[in-house]
């Protein structure tokens, strides 16, 4: 039983006990708080809209939505009412299904100034990459097409479920060889005895085609803790993973690895809305050929705003592999794609190097043309340096897109 809760004459101070009730104590304590407030100031929507979103936290999803239906009868402002309305349909779709379904579809049109420059296909960062281990490269024009699903469970208590599939498909104008068909499946349980702190356990698997044929599966499981108190949220992790190319000619590159992550992220504002977050991980990669083991260390940065029209974002990166044989014991790259495409790719070709470094900026801008539809600008810029090796290894890719979300 919670300790009896006090009159609320001074609706602020309420609503900040019911918060950290929310926090501290879990969401029947802040229901009582946030009652005893709407009983004294029933005028006070943010109240009741926490309450609707304490009911809703609890299973409790007809009262949920009972009490958004009295909100949404009153004149709000449109972003509040849209945060509502959604978290009405989410209440209604789980009363009816016990699990919600979100997808997306996304369409871009755009220009990589340096299509065969060196890159590294890494699980966890987005399929930007077009090449493995390539010198050299020329400009082109892309078209990228991407579909997202997204499926939550309602689960038992403190248990939920999840479940993400992204696929993503680009297309070059003149060099099909670098065609790429990105796909990433992963699912995970949660368990989150309160709102402070959570675990989950989570598999993963990527697998990426290049010019229609297979390159590479990378499957994972990561177990990870969440620990989250307004305004900021910390998330350490802890992976092991397998990677195994489909092609002989890149066999000794199969590996097995352990990862260690960390992330915090601060979050600002409600109509207007800031956000900050920085990333840590270290990688440790044992690969079938001794002389490709590596170790990853790896820092970045992301910063953005987002409104009810408007969203822009901001990412910094620096990672860095160093392989542990040293420079008598180097990586496999391939020379420049100049060859006839009747006699084959061209055999790997070693060089001595002991290091890979990628730095990278990326910018992008939403601009909401309503609740469904988005457009879309994206720069990205990567900055490569293999050790031992001079050549130009920058990049610079810049597109445009529409996304329609559901």
């Amino acid at each position: 039983m919670h300790a009896a809760v006090p009159e609320c004459p001074e609706p602020e101070a309420c609503l900040e006990a019911a918060l950290a009730a929310r926090e501290e104590q879990g969401e029947l304590a802040a229901l009582e708080w946030l009652d005893a407030l709407i009983a004294e100031h029933p005028q006070r929507l943010r109240a009741r809209a926490e309450r609707a979103l304490s009911l809703y936290r609890l299973h409790r999803m007809q009262e949920s939505i009972d009490e958004i239906d009295g909100l949404l009868a009153l004149e709000l402002p449109r972003n509040v009412r849209a945060n509502l309305q959604a978290l009405r349909d989410e209440a209604r779709f789980r009363l009816t299904s016990r699990a919600t379904t979100r997808f997306g579809m996304r369409l871009a049109l755009g220009h990589d100034d340096n299509v065969a420059s060196f890159a590294d296909f890494d699980a966890r960062r987005e399929g930007t990459s077009t090449a493995i281990g390539t010198i050299g490269g020329s400009p082109d024009e892309y078209t990228e097409a991407a579909g997202r699903l997204r499926l939550r469970s309602v689960g038992t208590g403190t248990i939920n479920s999840r479940f993400d599939a992204d696929l993503n498909l680009r297309r070059y104008a003149r060099q099909s060889e670098f065609d790429l068909a990105d796909l990433r499946l992963r699912g995970g349980v949660e368990w989150r005895p309160s709102g402070l702190f959570g675990l989950s356990l989570a598999p993963g698997l990527r697998h990426l085609n290049r010019e229609g044929e297979p390159l590479l599966s990378d499957g994972s499981l990561e177990l990870a803790a969440g620990f989250s108190h307004d305004p900021l949220s910390l998330r350490i992790g802890l992976e092991r993973a397998a990677r195994r190319y489909d092609s002989s000619r890149f066999a000794g590159l199969d590996a097995l690895h352990w990862a260690g992550s960390l992330r915090g992220q601060l979050i600002f504002g409600r109509e207007v809305q800031w956000w900050l977050a920085a990333d840590l991980e270290y990688r440790e990669e044992q690969a079938r050929s001794r002389v490709q083991s590596r170790d990853l260390e790896r820092a970045s940065l992301h910063a953005g705003r987002s409104s009810e029209s408007h969203e822009w974002s901001l990412s910094l990166d620096d990672s860095r592999y160093r392989y542990r044989g040293g420079s008598g014991q180097p990586p496999v790259v391939l020379p420049p794609v100049d060859f006839d495409s009747d006699e084959g790719p061209p055999k790997p070709v070693t060089f001595g190097v002991n290091r890979l470094i990628y730095r990278s900026l990326e910018a992008r801008y939403r601009y909401h043309l309503d609740a469904r539809w988005s457009l879309q600008l994206r720069l990205r810029r990567q900055l490569s340096a293999i050790g031992g090796i001079e050549a130009s290894l920058d990049r610079t890719s810049i597109d445009v897109g529409i996304e329609w979300n559901r």
